[in-house]
Order: structure tokens, then C-alpha cells, then sequence
């Protein structure tokens, strides 16, 4: 599978060395004989020299050095991000753990002021739009970020994911074809997944064909999915510096406003999409993940797989 479409610009580090200048002592003012002055101060010159450009030579070197380390180690800093495994948590799923890796983005989407004040997208021709007037090719486009994210673990996985209590949670039922597992998914495409069922909020004719339960479910669903988006960004808390720019068109007088295109140290979502995706694809469907858990003693025979629902 294809990482999702980003855009990426590699960062700028300039470095500036202000070069040492070194400065030489005083001369003794030693009492001596017009002749033997006349001999010292030519050896005293002689010596000075010699060890001021030994000095000289050592300190261009050892700076030379630092200086070469110095941007050796930045680059390391810097470009290795690029495809580095990223730091991952006992919470995380440990199968899912190896598809972390680091990626340097910069995020697209801030506002731009014409010169009456008035916002618009600078996005490019070819950047796929996830926000706006819907369209057939936006669905798809969601559906390429979270449709088949629930797949099935098998009850080592949920004991170490979950710990003893695990069984409390749903287990999809065994079949003639298949073995059942507990039904699970990354929380990364359940929060994609609010952040859709939130534009959707804001297109409800368009999309009242989805509006599925009742109003109060529908209400529900809106309110959970706000916050659990507002739990996910707390959690992460990116530290990416956000300046503001001046628009001269925003009120009387102007003002300034944020700029939120820029650079941050991100996981590579491709990759973990594509994890997830060959999780549910290799053996792992779920399929109807509404059928009755196990402990019902419904035995379902040739289940059909069946589009996952909007939860």
C-alpha cells in the first residue's frame, strides 16, 4: 500500500562559526645591555613566533574538528529521522510496535487572507482534499485512510495487550471456516474514523443516508467522537512551534494569524496504515463484527463478510 499523500520539505540547519582571533601577549620589560637586548629580543621575537603558530595550527585544527563533528552529528540528528524507528510504549500493540517509524512533514491546510480579508486554501492541483464540499473522490479518500481497521487477535495477543481481564472484552465467534478472535483496532484509525463522522456532522443532508440509530445516538456519537479527538491531541501534545503572519486585509487595520504549515517530527502513517491493513487482510477479516460474542452459545455458521459499520 502507498503512504498517504504528504507534503514534505527537509529542514534547514545553518550553522555559523565566528572565527577566534587570538591575541598575542605583552613584551618583558626586562632591563639588558644595548647588544644583549638587541640578541634577546630577536630570540624572544623568533621563539614567540614559533610558538604562536604552533598554537595557531592546533587551535585551526582542533576547531576544524569540532566544527566537522559538530555537523557530523547534526546531520545524524536530523536526516536519520528520516525512516528512523520511532520511540514506541508498553501501551502500544507490541506486534504493531515495528511499523513506527520517524518522518519529517509539513502539514498543508493553514489559511490564506486576500486582500479583503477573506480565507482561502493554497493547496496544490494534485493534493488530495479531505476537507470541503463532499465529493465521491473525498469518501474515497477516507475510506483509503480507515476503512479495514478492525481485524482479530487471538487471546495471547489480548492477555498481553489488555492483561488478565481481557475476557470482558468482545470475541468474535468461532466458524466452520475460520477461528474467532477478539475484535480490535489501532486507536490511530478510530480517531481518523471520529474525525470523519465529524466532517460528515457538517454535511448532513449529503450524507444522511449514514445517519445511522437514533437522534440521540447520532448526538452521542458526535460528542464522543469530539472528545476523543480532544483526549488524542492532549495526549500527544506536539511541540512544533507555530508562528503567526501579519494580513493586511483582516479588519480595519489588519492582524495577524497563524501559519500552521510547518515542519513536524512525525510516525510514518503509511506505514501503519499499511501494517493494519495486511493485519485485517491475511486471515484476519472481521467482517459482520456485530455477530453475538461466544458466550451467547450461538454457534454462526458460513458468516458473511460484510462492510464494517460506522463505530
Amino acid at each position: 500500500m502507498a503512504p498517504s499523500d504528504e507534503q514534505y520539505a527537509p529542514l534547514r540547519l545553518e550553522d555559523e562559526f565566528e572565527d577566534e582571533k587570538d591575541v598575542g601577549s605583552s613584551e618583558d620589560g626586562g632591563e639588558r645591555s644595548a647588544e644583549g637586548c638587541r640578541w634577546c629580543k630577536g630570540e624572544l621575537r623568533q621563539t614567540r613566533t614559533s610558538n604562536f603558530s604552533k598554537l595557531h595550527i592546533a587551535l585551526a585544527v582542533l576547531i576544524t574538528i569540532a566544527v566537522f563533528f559538530l555537523g557530523y552529528a547534526t546531520n545524524i540528528l536530523v536526516t536519520s529521522r528520516q525512516g528512523q524507528k520511532a520511540q514506541t510504549y508498553s501501551t502500544e500493540f507490541k506486534p504493531a510496535r515495528p511499523a513506527a517509524e520517524l518522518e519529517q512533514v509539513r502539514f498543508t491546510g493553514s489559511a490564506q487572507f486576500d486582500d479583503e480579508g477573506e480565507p482561502f486554501f493554497d493547496y496544490a492541483e494534485d493534493q488530495v482534499l479531505y476537507t470541503g464540499t463532499p465529493t465521491k473522490a473525498m469518501d474515497r479518500a477516507w475510506n483509503k485512510l480507515i476503512k479495514h481497521r478492525y481485524f482479530l487477535i487471538d487471546d495471547s495477543e489480548a492477555r498481553e495487550a489488555w492483561g488478565p481481564d481481557y475476557e470482558q472484552y468482545y470475541r468474535y465467534p468461532d466458524t466452520e471456516k475460520r477461528k474467532g478472535g477478539y475484535v480490535a483496532g489501532l486507536d490511530v484509525l478510530h480517531t481518523l474514523h471520529c474525525v470523519n463522522m465529524l466532517r460528515k456532522a457538517l454535511y448532513k443532508d449529503y450524507y444522511k443516508e449514514h445517519n445511522h440509530g437514533s437522534k440521540k445516538f447520532q448526538q452521542y456519537h458526535i460528542d464522543h467522537c469530539l472528545d476523543i479527538v480532544r483526549q488524542n491531541i492532549q495526549c500527544n501534545s506536539d511541540l512544533t512551534l507555530i508562528p503567526t503572519r501579519w494580513w493586511d486585509g483582516m479588519g480595519k487595520n489588519g492582524r495577524n494569524f497563524i501559519d500552521s504549515d510547518q515542519v513536524h517530527t512525525c510516525r510514518n502513517f503509511g506505514k501503519i496504515r499499511e501494517w493494519a491493513y495486511n493485519k485485517w487482510n491475511h486471515s484476519h477479516r472481521v467482517g459482520n463484527k456485530h455477530l453475538p460474542p461466544v458466550d451467547l452459545h450461538r454457534h454462526i455458521e458460513n458468516s458473511q463478510h460484510v462492510e464494517e459499520g460506522d463505530d
